[in-house]
Order: structure tokens, then C-alpha cells, then sequence
């Protein structure tokens, strides 16, 4: 499960979106227009159904070595998870997007 928190002033964290379940990751976008993000899209309830136009998590590392151990991590989960994992390119830009989370 990929929880998105942010730390709060009395130390406990908030949570800011749902949980993602690993196993409902079908595809991942790491060549974004920052170096530093990457995207994640959950599958679809419906069979048949395509990618384009479903949610998305976007996630971006403090930096390019930090995108790519999270990238490797979250990869090797959801293969061992589901089996298999596609991988996109697109090279939209998600930095004025409110699903944008940083990644520490």
C-alpha cells in the first residue's frame, strides 16, 4: 500500500489521499518533463477499459537518485504483486497538479 502523508505541527501525519494498493498498479511514467517524477496509474474495476483518463498518482523524488530508488522499489513490488508492470512515457508536466506529492 502507498499511503501520501504530510507531517503535521504536533508531529503525527496526516493522511492526504487514499491509499494506493501496490496491486492495483498497472503502468508507471518515469520520463516526465522533471527529472525528479515519476507517475503512477492504478488499473482499472472495469475490463477492457484503457488507462487514459483514470487517476493518477504523481510522485516526485528530492532528487534524481531518490526518484530512482522509489521508482525501483515501487516496480519490484507491484511485479511481485501483479506479475507485471507497464511502463509509459510521456513527458507531461504535472508540476501545477494538486496529486503531486513529494517523496522524502
Amino acid at each position: 500500500m502507498l499511503l501520501q502523508t504530510v507531517p503535521e505541527s504536533d508531529g503525527y501525519l496526516r493522511v492526504i489521499a487514499e491509499p494506493t494498493m501496490l496491486r492495483d498498479v498497472a503502468a508507471m511514467d518515469a520520463q516526465r518533463h522533471h527529472a525528479t517524477e515519476f507517475v503512477l496509474y492504478p488499473s482499472s474495476r472495469v475490463p477492457g477499459a484503457s488507462l487514459s483518463g483514470k487517476s493518477k498518482v504523481a510522485l516526485r523524488g528530492q532528487s534524481t537518485d531518490q526518484k530512482i530508488a522509489w521508482k525501483s522499489v515501487i516496480e519490484q513490488r507491484v511485479r511481485s504483486l501483479r506479475g507485471s508492470l507497464d511502463i509509459y512515457s510521456s513527458n507531461s508536466d504535472l508540476s501545477s497538479s494538486s496529486a503531486s506529492a513529494i517523496v522524502i
